[in-house]
């Protein structure tokens, strides 16, 4: 008999790693920020302490950074 175990996904680690670029543009650029629906002061704080390995915010940016992305492709401002 098989015991279950849960997939983790390493989004600490992407987001540090091949997705900081992408997590600094979403916050600096895409929609929900420029719109005001997300304080982009304040996710800039939590994308720089965990850039910088000071703290863990991924539960935190991987959904936002999703979203984000998402709404930026839905609305058309990912083809500029």
């Amino acid at each position: 008999r098989y015991r279950k175990t849960a997939f983790r996904v390493p989004a600490a680690e992407w987001l540090r790693g091949p997705l900081a670029q992408t997590l600094r543009d979403q916050v600096s650029r895409g929609t929900l920020y420029a719109e005001g629906y997300f304080d982009r002061a304040a996710a800039g704080v939590l994308v720089e302490e965990h850039l910088g390995a000071r703290r863990d915010h991924s539960d935190r940016l991987w959904p936002l950074l999703a979203f984000g992305l998402w709404v930026d492709r839905f609305s058309g401002a990912d083809a500029r």
